[in-house]
């Protein structure tokens, strides 16, 4: 964007320029109305905005359920682990436990990366893998 102003209403419902952060709390605004109980996760593109609301801001992992059902309106989304900015643990039998107690016909896993680091680094005592999976019995 070059020198475009953008424009919020006021309080008085007038029009007045915006800064940054209120343009962001606008556009949250504005997608958390389209992403309510009951919206429809029809596309990724949807599921992206849906995500965008619930997860942009976080400076912390989480791992977390949109459950939808069978038409894929959301039923509800929770966040089921938290970890810190480079780990979350996570539990398959509270996510299955969840699921069922719910009564959601289908699920979306989300898991966020506020750090921009998108590879599982080993801490320290774990080894990893390290192979070649190619190895025939010969060890070649």
């Amino acid at each position: 964007m070059g020198s475009e102003i953008l424009y919020i209403r006021d309080e008085r419902g007038e029009f007045i320029p915006a800064d940054g952060e209120a343009v962001v709390a606008a556009a949250k605004a504005h997608l958390s109305r389209r992403v309510r109980r009951g919206a429809t996760l029809s596309s990724p593109g949807s599921v992206r905005e849906y995500l965008a609301v619930k997860l942009g801001a976080l400076d912390y992992e989480v791992f977390g359920l949109i459950l939808v059902d069978a038409r894929h309106r959301v039923l509800e989304y929770v966040e089921l682990f938290r970890g810190t900015i480079d780990g979350a643990s996570v539990h398959p039998r509270e996510v299955v436990k969840l699921v069922i107690e719910k009564g959601a016909s289908a699920v979306v896993a989300v898991h966020n990366h506020p750090s921009g680091v998108k590879v599982r680094i080993p801490r320290d005592g774990e080894r990893g893998f390290h192979g070649n999976v190619n190895r025939d019995s010969r060890g070649s």
